[in-house]
């Protein structure tokens, strides 16, 4: 009879834009990654899935009208020559487009998805008439996304100060006519609590939710 360990199902890496890794597992614990001890969370778990958060993304039509075709991504978007394309499926219309490094990479290329795809798979997973907007604030990052129906009506990611991403979420919200006093924004847990957010959001918006799901618990069933 073996006498080894059994395997944690799965272990899940978070990538920040400084090229570091965050991981968590069924704990739900963040903790900064080590090289060193890869083999081992290796040994540990069934699989490795990889979380990128970075900007080298762009969300386009499937189809692409002529006068798009055949144009440079990468230099698009600034993108370094030495990173690698991955496409997945939004919607059956949109697909998402992002770049990595394939020599740094945690695990098999099938098993890293951009977080603008997780987002946005479990916003458009409601049929909701009105349009459902979720913000999420992840390591000095905010990403908000407007879903209505089976369309994808806005998404976008950057780091903040302070408080200057409200002001940003005013202008997304005069952009679409959304109503501050009706429109329901849900706030989904990063790694902070929810209430430091809420508080300054407080001061212009009315109807604020705490999404029943944190993001680690969205990546957890993104990959069921």
């Amino acid at each position: 009879m073996s006498n080894s360990k059994p395997l944690i199902s799965n272990l899940f890496f978070i990538k920040n834009s400084s090229e570091k890794s965050l991981y968590f597992s069924n704990e739900i614990l963040l903790t900064l990654f080590q090289k060193k001890k890869l083999n081992i969370l290796k040994k540990e778990h069934k699989n490795i899935f990889t979380v990128d958060t970075s900007n080298n993304f762009i969300i386009q039509p499937k189809k692409l009208s002529h006068t798009f075709k055949g144009f440079n991504l990468k230099k698009t978007i600034g993108v370094e020559k030495d990173k690698i394309e991955k496409k997945d499926k939004i919607t059956n219309d949109t697909i998402l487009s992002f770049f990595f490094n394939e020599q740094k990479l945690i695990g098999f290329k099938k098993n890293v998805n951009h977080i603008a795809e997780i987002l946005l798979k479990c916003s458009l997973k409601l049929k909701d008439n009105n349009p459902i907007v979720n913000i999420l604030i992840f390591k000095k990052k905010i990403f908000i996304s407007i879903t209505k129906k089976n369309k994808i009506l806005f998404y976008n990611q950057f780091k903040y100060k302070a408080d200057n991403y409200i002001k940003y979420i005013l202008l997304v919200f005069e952009e679409y006519n959304l109503n501050r006093i009706k429109q329901e924004i849900n706030l989904i847990e990063g790694d902070s609590p929810l209430s430091n957010y809420k508080k300054s959001l407080d001061n212009y918006f009315v109807n604020i939710n705490f999404n029943k799901k944190s993001i680690f618990e969205i990546i957890t069933e993104f990959y069921e």
